[in-house]
């Protein structure tokens, strides 16, 4: 019974490490996350995702994303 509890708990331990891993998905800045994003990266019409403020701060660019498209 030690020895099941034993490999039980080594298992938790390092499902819990590896869930700690480095790097995330949501962070991809490469990464075309819907099919409106691309089709514009495949008609040339990209818009940047963040702006830089005059603080010099990232902002995300809500103004260049939600504007509407030029026919």
């Amino acid at each position: 019974m030690t020895g099941t509890a034993a490999s039980l708990g080594l298992f938790l331990t390092l499902m819990g490490i590896g869930g700690c891993a480095p790097g995330t998905p949501f962070k991809d800045s490469d990464r075309v996350r819907t099919p409106y994003e691309r089709y514009q990266v495949l008609r040339g019409e990209k818009r940047p995702k963040t702006v830089t403020d005059s603080f010099g701060k990232e902002q995300p660019a809500l103004r260049a994303r939600l504007a509407p498209l030029d026919p």
